[in-house]
């Protein structure tokens, strides 16, 4: 089984999934919504298997040994059930539901099925600082990077998928600078922003990118990365 996890409103989550349908990909779109109110939830963490069981309302049945790839891009864990809860019942609920989301999301990244995996607090990717963003394209290879009073630079956008990457540029050192940061990142899917007339610095990154710009190019490498697994 391959799933894209994105909130009902992710517009590019919905055309990644109909494309990849048109391009003959089983795949599955489930909401974390979904996943939060479903009918059975079961995981075993202390043992070599991380063994999971999730079945939603509406039938699906999610284990570890049925799902293939995931497609991440949850951004926040509630359950709509508590949205009329008094607000320190709310803060308390999401934070709950967070754990037992970012949990599972570590199950399913130790078998190497996730694009992105949750980190510290982020549900979908590092959430970083500028000033870490930084240091990592440094230790990427960058020789610069752009001052916080000089972001509105000619940009150029990179997307990192994995070890390919999906950009204008010819620059074989960019490329290799790009999936390096990725991999400091420990976000295999991750769009950089470069300055277009100094590729070699660094301006900005983004783990929840727009992904229908990127087109065809992009259906390619996941369709290739979906049945390689």
């Amino acid at each position: 089984m391959n799933v894209i996890l994105s909130h009902p409103q992710d517009t590019d989550a919905i055309w990644l999934y109909l494309e990849l349908q048109k391009n003959h990909v089983e795949i599955e779109l489930v909401s974390p919504e979904e996943l939060l109110m479903a009918e059975e939830w079961t995981q075993n963490i202390n043992n070599d298997d991380d063994q999971f069981y999730i079945k939603t309302k509406k039938g699906l049945e999610i284990t570890h040994n049925n799902l293939n790839f995931l497609f991440n891009r949850t951004q926040i864990a509630i359950a709509p059930v508590w949205d009329k809860a008094q607000e320190t019942e709310r803060q308390y609920v999401q934070s709950e539901m967070n754990a037992l989301m970012m949990s599972w999301l570590a199950q399913v990244n130790n078998k190497g099925r996730i694009y992105n995996p949750g980190k510290g607090y982020s549900l979908c990717g590092v959430y970083w600082s500028r000033q870490q963003w930084a240091n990592a394209a440094y230790k990427a290879g960058f020789s610069s990077v752009s001052s916080e009073n000089n972001l509105n630079v000619n940009q150029e956008s990179v997307l990192v998928i994995g070890k390919k990457v999906i950009s204008n540029c010819c620059n074989k050192q960019l490329v290799e600078n790009c999936v390096k940061l990725s991999l400091l990142a420990q976000t295999p899917l991750l769009e950089i922003y470069i300055n277009k007339d100094d590729e070699n610095q660094f301006v900005s990154a983004n783990t929840y990118p727009a992904l229908s710009k990127y087109g065809d190019k992009l259906i390619a490498i996941l369709k290739h990365i979906i049945y390689e697994n």
